[in-house]
């Protein structure tokens, strides 16, 4: 495969995981990166934008976070 070709990819993985992080993301899924990532609850959630204790509330509730929010003007 072609470097050129590799970008590409990349690139389409990359828009398919803002697509998916604007629909929301399952907190099960929050819980999997955060066994495999290293950081710490509160870590993650900070990088996603949202607060430790949402995810917990979400998760129980069976919500999807929404990680992509606007910044109001």
């Amino acid at each position: 495969m072609s470097i050129a070709k590799k970008k590409l990819l990349v690139i389409e993985e990359n828009l398919a995981l803002v697509s998916k992080a604007a629909e929301g993301l399952e907190a099960k899924y929050f819980t999997a990166l955060l066994q495999h990532s290293g950081f710490r609850k509160d870590e993650l959630a900070g990088f996603l934008g949202v607060d430790s204790k949402t995810v917990d509330n979400y998760r129980n509730s069976g919500k999807k976070l929404k990680t992509m929010r606007r910044k109001s003007s």
